[in-house]
């Protein structure tokens, strides 16, 4: 038998507010082998190495081959940067091999922002029981596999496909370009298709708080977290700002000249006019932790909700007075509409939900909703004259995620009890794409962000409209798009597939595992594909040339 030891329970140590230690450096520990047939202890502690240890793992067909992972163990990895080392003994521990020391490589798995971070926080590492050559250990990132490690030469595989544990805590939507999505731990990403992944924002800050864009010069973003950037062509690349304090919210004029930023844990807001060179507090705004939103139309108008008071300033930010009361005790993110100047959204959680169409001076309740805990627009139906808005909230008496075609009059759920993903958790966000009808994205509780997106079909609508976890970004994939002769739809399990045309009328049904090809027979045009699978149900807009 053997046991491993740690000076804290991990993965770090935890400390107080004043950044003091108070509970486990995690800095020391040792393996040790006990002979339950002689009651013998041996410390069998790899030599010259008095660090934490994480996890550790017999193989089940031979008890003489063990692997080891410390923990809060930084050392370089390769190229990868710095993170723990894993141990493989074939005699019972009486020597060690250093695994990651003998020769590290990354397989990154078409996981575009996994270079450059190395496997930490390995507190669990295993043999597979089936093939003991191959072992698996979790990161503070993932999970990291090794399909012989017996061999120098075979790599870390970033092995995370089907998962996802990321904290989303903000998303925005630009009519007309990319999705853009702020992420705990690492920063965020540059969305064009939700099933693929997305690079990340460089320069990386690790946390990432907030994220704005102008709405009358939609290529200027603006992001905080440790550090603020700020982006003129849409992402592509960031300068560094100033701050006044890390992390929080932002907000950019609609003209992209000014920024607002309320720090975390800051009852002040600050308002820049020279791209986050210097910054000015706001008058009239003491709002602990506000979320400031800029105004779509009018680049002098900016907004921020608290305690039961909307505020508003109309010269850029240097003033906020108090406008009209929405109600107490709601989101302090406040929702506003593309191209409307003053159109305002707000979620009074147990107060229902409500509006604005003058800037906050008066506010309509919507009828039908007894809870809201989120709102977002979205790209409006076919023939509808507004946007499409969502939200998190109960309506007769169900909870889950609602959407509205009509201004809120009417109301259709768009997920179902096993979609659920514990509500917008963290970031507390539900947001609709801009340039997809019915697509709607939704923060979680650690579960990534997921998406749903319901057919336009009208004959598909009522029954395909489960939000699908994002996690890997879909174990399901239907590739590529457009495509000529034949489109791939893949899978990791057994699946049917229908595809239909426009009018709702099926065109293809099939079954396959793993991958197969359709769409032959199709003539050119657009057809809705719908997959179904024990991972999940997919429902995708194709076209074929």
């Amino acid at each position: 038998m053997f046991i491993n030891f740690a000076n804290g329970a991990g993965p770090h140590p935890e400390y107080n507010a004043s950044g003091v230690i108070i509970n486990g450096t995690v800095d020391n520990g040792a393996i040790w082998k006990f002979n339950t047939k002689s009651s013998i202890w041996t410390n069998v502690t790899p030599s010259g190495i008095s660090r934490a240890w994480g996890g550790i793992s017999v193989d089940p067909s031979n008890s003489n081959r063990v692997v080891a992972s410390t923990i809060n163990n930084y050392q370089q990895q390769g190229s990868e940067g710095y993170g723990d080392r894993i141990y493989l003994s074939t005699n019972g521990g009486t020597s060690w091999t250093d695994v990651i020391a003998r020769g590290y490589t990354l397989d990154p798995n078409g996981c575009t922002w996994i270079a450059g971070h190395a496997i930490h926080w390995a507190g669990s590492i295993e043999f597979d029981p089936f093939d003991t050559k191959k072992v698996m250990v979790t990161s503070g990132n993932g999970i990291f596999s090794n399909i012989n490690i017996d061999l120098a030469s075979t790599p870390w595989k970033f092995d995370i496909i089907g998962l996802e544990e990321t904290v989303p805590l903000d998303f925005i939507s630009i009519p007309g370009g990319f999705n853009f999505s702020a992420i705990g731990d690492y920063d965020g990403f540059k969305h064009d298709d939700p099933t693929a992944y997305a690079p990340i924002h460089n320069p990386r800050t690790g946390t990432t708080t907030g994220i704005s864009y102008a709405a009358l010069n939609t290529n200027k973003l603006l992001r905080t977290g440790n550090e603020m950037y700020y982006s003129t062509d849409q992402g592509i690349s960031w300068k560094s700002s100033t701050t006044k304090g890390a992390k929080g919210k932002v907000a950019i004029s609609a003209n992209g000249n000014t920024f607002l930023h309320c720090p975390e844990k800051s009852t002040t807001t600050y308002y820049s006019t020279n791209n986050g060179a210097s910054w000015t507090p706001c008058n009239g705004l003491s709002i602990g932790g506000a979320f400031p939103v800029a105004d779509p139309v009018n680049s002098n108008k900016f907004y921020a909700y608290g305690n039961g008071t909307m505020y508003v300033s109309t010269d850029g930010g240097l003033n906020f007075a108090a406008s009209g009361n929405p109600g107490a005790g709601g989101s302090n993110r406040v929702q506003t509409a593309p191209g409307k100047e003053g159109h305002l959204w707000v979620a009074l959680y147990y107060g229902g939900f409500t509006r604005s169409v003058n800037s906050g001076q008066s506010f309509s309740k919507i009828n039908g909703v007894s809870t809201c805990s989120a709102v977002g627009l979205g790209k409006a139906a076919p023939g509808s004259t507004y946007f499409t808005i969502y939200i998190w909230g109960t309506v007769n008496n169900v909870t889950g995620v609602f959407r509205s075609t009509d201004e809120g009059a009417n109301w259709t759920r768009i997920n179902d009890d096993a979609h659920e993903y514990g509500g917008p958790g963290n970031g507390q966000f539900i947001i609709g794409d801009m340039d997809v009808y019915s697509r709607v994205y939704m923060s979680t509780a650690g579960r990534g962000v997921a998406y749903g997106e319901s057919s336009s079909v009208t004959a598909l609508e009522s029954e395909e409209n489960l939000l699908a976890d994002s996690g890997s970004f879909s174990s399901i994939n239907c590739f590529p798009n457009p495509f000529q002769k034949e489109i791939t739809i893949k899978s990791e399990q057994d699946f049917t597939y229908s595809i239909y045309d426009l009018t709702g009328k099926v065109q293809e049904t099939g079954h396959g595992y793993g991958s197969v090809l359709a769409g032959n027979q199709l003539t050119s045009g657009t057809y809705i594909v719908k997959v179904q699978s024990i991972n999940g149900n997919k429902v995708q807009k194709v076209e074929k040339k």
